[in-house]
């Protein structure tokens, strides 16, 4: 293994004041200094929260609303970050300013991935993830999840970076298989290998 990628999605809360970490944020980010601390230099450290624990946190900070921010901000100012596959399905998706945005859109994926690069300010503090270290998570087919892209908005949505993002991440490749590869066709010819 080169990495390890966080998916907590159930039992991490923020405190409610983001310059407070909650029992659960900082017993996660004890264990993910564990892991790094015991790993070879340039062990990398990915993430994979679903929405409200990150840009959720636009609307109001606290449960799991924006409970993911105080540890995207530590790795990704520290450089450890590799990259944050945040999963731009199950559910609908906020911006940078609260306003609100169905799955599946061009329009939501842009405004989530937007808001990261420009940052995202809650209570004062700013959170950024650089288009180059944002890989974003999409439902492969129909079953796979809500916010489901077509190829040709996933192409319209990718394009809209002309290559800047890092990548994009799907759920799942079991998926994607059962539907003869074609989020991951599309996605390969989208970035020209």
């Amino acid at each position: 293994f080169d990495g390890i990628d966080i998916d907590i999605e159930t039992g991490l809360v923020g405190s409610g004041n983001i310059n407070t970490l909650s029992a659960s944020q900082s017993n996660l980010i004890r264990i993910i200094d564990g892991v790094l601390a015991r790993m070879p230099a340039g062990f990398g450290l990915t993430m994979a929260p679903e929405t409200a624990y990150v840009t959720g946190g636009s609307v109001v900070y606290g449960s799991i609303w924006g409970a993911y921010l105080p540890i995207i901000k530590k790795y990704a100012d520290n450089g450890r970050l590799w990259w944050l596959n945040m999963q731009y399905y199950n559910g609908s998706m906020y911006g940078c300013s609260g306003d609100s945005y169905s799955a599946g859109t061009v329009q939501g994926f842009t405004a989530q991935t937007d808001c990261l690069n420009k940052g995202l300010v809650v209570q004062g503090t700013t959170i950024k993830v650089p288009y180059d270290k944002q890989v974003p998570g999409l439902p492969a087919q129909p079953g796979a999840g809500g916010g489901y892209m077509s190829p040709s908005l996933v192409a319209q949505a990718w394009n809209h970076y002309n290559g800047g993002l890092k990548g994009l991440m799907t759920w799942s490749l079991n998926w994607d298989g059962s539907k003869n590869w074609t989020f991951g066709d599309n996605v390969k010819a989208l970035q020209r290998r």
